[in-house]
């Protein structure tokens, strides 16, 4: 999230959210962009947002950055709510239909959790709003961000991941393959609302000196859907899965005991696949690349994604193994 907000303040500072030209007047009459960032996870119990604003001044820009006030919106200037909306399709598309009467409202807090960096810290103002099991799947919703000082309105809508993920292998148990470079492979079915997966092993073990249960996630590639596959698969080697494991754990661990195997499936909208294409490192000598935003009358990404779609699986013998001194004992 921090890289987000770097990445727009600083187009938005330099500029102004267009190619550069030799009419641009850094000092010209200041309108008001604001910046939203939010993901809404249905499975999670809050929803979070990040709102700011561009800033605009002569004088040393990153002093301006370090100065909160040029980067946030004080308390109480704005109003912030997500409205929900039945779907009609309109020419293959799903767009919002009639309201349903249940809204969020969101509450500003102010965080003093931010790292030390180039812009403002440690204060980090967020805005929230408790959902537990509030987002219905098939369902559109709808963000309205409202500047009572001002009058300005900033909004974007998205449409939510669905069920139907379902684990395809490994099949009850986690074991790796008797090959060369021995692998598990990962696969499962896809859904169509949703184009960008990334699968997460979380190994579930204990630290045999401490007695302590504890975790451990390696996150594998993010994978992007074509809409011809109904399923996806990817695979971790185990060389990479002790790599993992002798890295994260705590010095002076000397064996771990596994206990089980949750393989998470993570899953986001194609908004969310579009905005980290624009913001991947370029590969070629052309640096100059589009802002992508789904915001109306501001710039950012307003969209949802799934990070708790589980699924367990027992560990078999077959993962034991001692990687650079460390035992793991998984059996």
């Amino acid at each position: 999230m921090k890289h987000f907000i770097l990445i727009l303040i600083l187009a938005c500072v330099t500029l102004g959210f267009q190619s550069c030209s030799t009419d641009f007047d850094p000092n010209a009459e200041w309108s008001e962009t604001t910046l939203v960032y939010g993901l809404i996870d249905q499975d999670q119990d809050t929803t979070f947002l990040r709102i700011q604003k561009c800033f605009l001044g002569s004088g040393n820009l990153l002093r301006f950055a370090q100065n909160i006030d040029s980067n946030c919106y004080p308390d109480g200037e704005l109003e912030v709510k997500i409205t929900e909306w039945t779907v009609k399709t309109l020419g293959g598309t799903k767009i919002k239909d009639q309201p349903t009467g249940r809204e969020l409202t969101f509450i500003r807090t102010v965080l003093q959790n931010k790292p030390q960096g180039e812009f403002f810290s440690p204060e980090q103002p967020i805005y929230f709003s408790p959902s537990k099991k509030w987002y219905q799947a098939d369902k559109i919703y709808a963000l309205e961000v409202k500047n009572i000082k001002s009058g300005n309105i900033v909004t974007s809508e998205t449409y939510l991941i669905p069920d139907g993920i379902t684990l395809l292998k490994p099949d009850w148990r986690f074991a790796f393959s008797n090959a060369e470079n021995p692998a598990v492979n990962i696969e499962w079915s896809t859904v169509t609302a949703a184009k960008i997966y990334q699968p997460i092993v979380r190994v579930n073990y204990m630290e045999e000196n401490t007695q302590l249960d504890k975790y451990l996630d390696i996150k594998l590639d993010l994978l992007r859907h074509a809409n011809s596959s109904s399923s996806m698969m990817t695979s971790l080697y185990r060389s990479s899965f002790g790599f993992a494991l002798t890295k994260y754990l705590n010095d002076g661990v000397s064996k771990v005991l596994g206990d089980s195997i949750t393989i998470i499936i993570t899953a986001a909208t194609e908004d969310l696949s579009n905005y980290m294409n624009v913001l991947a490192p370029s590969s070629g000598i052309v640096q100059e690349r589009p802002t992508y935003t789904n915001i109306n009358n501001g710039i950012g990404i307003f969209t949802a994604r799934r990070t708790e779609i589980k699924f367990n699986r027992v560990i078999t013998g077959s993962v034991r193994g001692y990687v650079k001194g460390l035992e793991i004992g998984f059996e």
